[in-house]
């Protein structure tokens, strides 16, 4: 099996996507590592619901508040350069 290093990622892009299904984003982990993008798959913490509310309008779907919750929550408490930051 291919063996993704996870240290390696100083000059490489942070591709933050969202978790959904938690039997097959794992297997996407692998399609969307590249040279240049270094994918890492958000979880879901407390309070989503809320954090894409206020960002979010309310008439949108459920699935697309939780899914902006997860980007709004993640980018508050990234640890990366958010300048090498893809959503």
């Amino acid at each position: 099996m291919y063996r993704i290093n996870e240290d390696e990622f100083k000059e490489k892009y942070i591709l933050m996507v969202p978790s959904m299904m938690d039997s097959l984003f794992p297997l996407l982990k692998y399609s969307l590592f590249s040279k240049n993008y270094h994918p890492i798959f958000l979880e879901n913490e407390e309070d989503l619901i809320n954090t894409g509310i206020k960002y979010v309008h309310p008439d949108m779907c459920y699935p697309s508040v939780l899914i902006m919750g997860q980007f709004v929550s993640a980018l508050k408490n990234c640890p990366h350069d958010l300048n090498k930051v893809k959503l």
